[in-house]
């Protein structure tokens, strides 16, 4: 997976080789299957915090991008394991519970994902894992 996604925004705050970024919205938007997300956070121009190899001033116009492997590893580590965890504990909880394996069941499931979501919290506080999978400031533009 070769592919990236690049986009293009305004630096509005740097330091310690982290920049916040104002992402400018473009016609593309409208395509982007992602864009219900963006336009649900409230701001016109969203803000992404990336990795400043340049180092950047705010104000400074700059592209940014994010491979098309880390974007998909994303969409499996938050939706494909939680899903298959809630599978799993339903189908555990119709073999171990006589009464109720439907409810049990689904309880078990919820119980999974929810020890597997603040298990991922845990371990992205490092800011060595979080450093990898963040944005790259390519180019100041």
């Amino acid at each position: 997976m070769s592919e990236k996604i690049q986009e293009q925004g305004i630096v509005v705050e740097s330091s310690d080789g982290l920049a916040t970024v104002s992402v400018i919205r473009t016609g593309s938007c409208e395509a982007c299957n992602a864009r219900i997300i963006c336009k649900d956070s409230g701001e016109e121009n969203p803000r992404v915090i990336a990795q400043d190899p340049l180092g950047v001033r705010p104000g400074d116009r700059v592209r940014i991008s994010i491979p098309g492997r880390s974007i998909l590893l994303a969409t499996l580590w938050l939706y494909g394991i939680p899903l298959a965890l809630l599978l799993l504990g339903i189908a555990l909880g119709a073999k171990l519970f006589v009464r109720n394996p439907e409810l049990y069941g689904s309880l078990l499931g919820i119980g999974f994902c929810t020890l597997y979501y603040l298990i991922v919290r845990i371990v992205s506080k490092s800011d060595r894992r979080r450093q990898r999978n963040i944005p790259l400031i390519e180019r100041i533009l």
